[in-house]
């Protein structure tokens, strides 16, 4: 019976870690209806668009003990990103470099329809 109770908490103490490590690398943003359409771009891309607003966004870079993938950071702050896009009616994105990790600012711009 002991033995049973030693495997159960330790199946359980495996499946806790699991799940926790699948949080760390897994995308913890929701995806905004039309954010798909949101281009990401360089700066000498957006010379002729129409600057319309900024976002500062951050995402959590670490889960207790353990840090989450660069990527699966990047790739939530793209979308916070895209998402502010959306809400601002913007069309593009320009993020500004940054030294803190888990944070970003996006320059929103309008591109289509934007005349030369």
């Amino acid at each position: 019976m002991n033995e049973m109770k030693i495997s159960w908490a330790r199946n359980g103490w495996l499946l806790g870690i699991g799940l926790l490590l699948t949080a760390c690398s897994t995308n913890m943003v929701d995806v905004k209806p039309g954010s798909d359409k949101v281009v990401v771009a360089r700066p000498d891309n957006v010379t002729f668009c129409k600057q319309i607003g900024t976002a500062n966004v951050s995402v959590v870079a670490e889960v207790g003990i353990f840090s989450r993938s660069v990527d699966a950071i990047n790739a939530d702050l793209k979308q916070l990103g895209r998402n502010a896009a959306v809400d601002q009616g913007g069309d593009t994105i320009v993020g500004q470099e940054t030294s803190r990790i888990g944070e970003k600012t996006w320059l929103i711009y309008r591109c289509r329809g934007a005349q030369p």
